[in-house]
């Protein structure tokens, strides 16, 4: 039954893969991948990070950058292995081919019985022609035989020709009307049998069709369901792991912090240090959504580290520090409920968050599904535990902001303005407390 089956293409089971291994952006040239790598300060991750973004393949990559043996296409491969990214792909799956055509019903064949098939029509046939070779010969033999008798012309004479025309006529009209009548119906026998063998084939195809189908639906849903239960499997393996990851950094962070004996400039490179690590260590585990590049414990570009205590600053919101406030054009307020996030935030890890880094859900939410929905708005549950609707992007100067951050589409705006604070322990990317400004 395998040879009957049609299968469909395999895919990759990381989606980072499919992108990075597959056709590429032709709209890319060579030149702007180059001007992009080429630019001072831009990492290995950067590079991975706009390619994923704008639909680049590692191929294109290793062709544009031919000259640097650094991004041959083995050393590229390597590096998104390291970074989790591998080939792996789903299983093929199976369809049932197409199915064969309804064959034509068994219909009755009649048997219509015409002069050929009698012995009337036969020995009709055979006197009405008076050429024919048994008229002819009949004919003879009947005249010589009244001749004998003296009886040429007269009508006994007449009748005896004729008799004799008959006697020797009859038998081969016989045999002809019974052989014609033999193959009539040997004919209608042959194609009702014809008929029916071809109505019992296509009842076994149809049949065989259906099963073929419910067997395949039975394989591919359980290898659906079993790549389902790994996919469930290793997130759970790669949650526990982000648990112990995030506690170990935040223990970290707070010892450093806390140290009296460390400078401003000290506590800040040590804790981007912490980042670093475990953005590192998180980059790792595909299964987690990877943002952890929106959280930073003390960024000395963004925050200000205090010696004694280790608390970020609590000055009014600074545009010109935190650009993305700019962005509140429909004047939103920071929620009541958000604020409470914080304020857990701050007793779980023990330390005190700058209220004017901290930016409204609902503009924050206006951005994250800006990309979605352009024309209208998004339904999502807010932090109070009701259901909201995003303002539409027409709300907002796009294209000005877009320019603004460096961005081709508005759904990267949320990335480059908004950082999501996520709960003590998990850096998970569905359950952030709340955001702040970058």
């Amino acid at each position: 039954m395998a040879a009957l089956l049609a299968s469909t293409p395999a895919s990759y089971v990381d989606p980072r893969a499919s992108i990075l291994y597959g056709g590429g952006n032709s709209k890319i040239t060579d030149d702007e991948i180059r001007a992009y790598i080429k630019t001072p300060g831009v990492t290995d991750k950067d590079v991975m990070s706009k390619a994923l973004a704008n639909n680049v393949s590692a191929d294109q990559i290793s062709k544009a950058m031919m000259d640097n043996p650094g991004f041959s296409q083995p050393n590229v491969d390597k590096f998104l292995t390291d970074q989790g990214i591998t080939k792996e792909q789903t299983p093929a799956q199976y369809s049932v081919p197409e199915a064969a055509a309804t064959p034509t019903p068994v219909t009755f064949k009649p048997i219509s019985v015409g002069s050929t098939e009698t012995v009337q029509g036969q020995l009709g046939s055979m006197l009405d022609d008076p050429n024919s070779i048994m008229n002819v010969r009949s004919s003879t033999l009947g005249k010589q035989y009244s001749n004998k008798r003296g009886m040429l012309d007269s009508s006994i004479g007449a009748d005896a020709a004729v008799g004799a025309m008959i006697d020797r006529s009859m038998p081969i009209a016989q045999q002809d009307a019974s052989t014609n009548f033999a193959a009539k119906q040997q004919n209608s026998q042959g194609a009702l049998t014809a008929d029916t063998f071809n109505a019992d084939v296509g009842s076994r195809t149809n049949m065989f069709n259906a099963g073929a189908a419910k067997d395949i639906f039975t394989a591919n849903m359980d290898t659906n369901n079993k790549l389902a239960i790994a996919n469930i499997q290793a997130m759970a393996n790669d949650s526990g792991i982000m648990g112990d990851l995030g506690k170990a950094g935040l223990a970290a962070y707070t010892q450093i912090i806390s140290d009296p004996n460390m400078t401003p400039e000290v506590k800040a490179a040590s804790v981007n240090k912490v980042d670093e690590y475990v953005k590192g260590y998180t980059s790792l585990l595909s299964s987690i959504e990877m943002r952890s590049k929106g959280l930073t414990f003390g960024d000395s570009k963004q925050a200000n580290v205090s010696t004694a205590t280790g608390d970020v600053g609590t000055t009014p919101t600074d545009s010109s520090k935190y650009p993305a406030a700019s962005a509140n054009k429909l004047g939103y307020q920071v929620e009541p409920s958000v604020l409470s996030q914080v304020a857990n935030y701050e007793r779980s890890t023990g330390t005190t968050v700058d209220r004017s880094r901290v930016a409204p859900e609902a503009l924050a939410m206006d951005f994250k599904t800006m990309g979605m929905s352009p024309l209208q708005g998004v339904t999502y549950t807010a932090s109070d535990g009701s259901s909201k609707m995003t303002n539409p992007s027409t709300a907002y100067d796009t294209d000005a902001l877009m320019k603004k951050y460096g961005v081709k589409y508005p759904g990267e705006l949320f990335d480059k303005m908004f950082a999501p604070v996520h709960p003590p322990g998990t850096m998970r990317a569905d359950n952030p407390m709340f955001y702040v400004y970058r």
